[in-house]
């Protein structure tokens, strides 16, 4: 949602100060813990999928106008939700003793990705 509002120059809503903290993880690395899960999990466990990548979302935000070149000013703050949680934890430990532990990084992954959007965006307005 905030990557399509950005390269529209919309402004995006950010709850409260946007300090709610979220963890986030590159694609590749979740197939890759299903697929360790599928072959070495025990039938009926549940097994935590998640990164220690935290990331408020205004530094979300931040990160996607800076890559975009788009100014700060479409970040629109907005009343948080009430009951909103400021941040999801997960235990990993099941799955890391398995052998799984993320390699990708937010950092290195979004900012190319990124990138990519902006130039679907840019093709996607040409008329042929």
């Amino acid at each position: 949602m905030i990557i399509g509002k950005v390269l529209k120059n919309e402004s995006i809503p950010i709850y409260g100060k946007g300090d709610n903290v979220r963890y986030w993880l590159n694609v590749e690395d979740n197939v890759e813990a299903i697929g360790l899960i599928v072959r070495k999990g025990r039938d009926g466990e549940i097994y935590n999928v998640a990164s220690s990548d935290a990331k408020n979302n205004l530094q979300i935000a931040t990160l996607i106008l800076r890559a975009l070149n788009k100014p700060f000013s479409l970040i629109a703050f907005v009343d948080d939700r009430l009951g909103h949680d400021a941040i999801y934890l997960m235990d990993t430990s099941k799955i890391e003793r398995l052998g799984w532990k993320p390699r990708h990084s937010f950092e290195n992954d979004a900012c190319p990705l990124l990138g990519v959007a902006e130039m679907i965006s840019k093709l996607s307005s040409i008329s042929l």
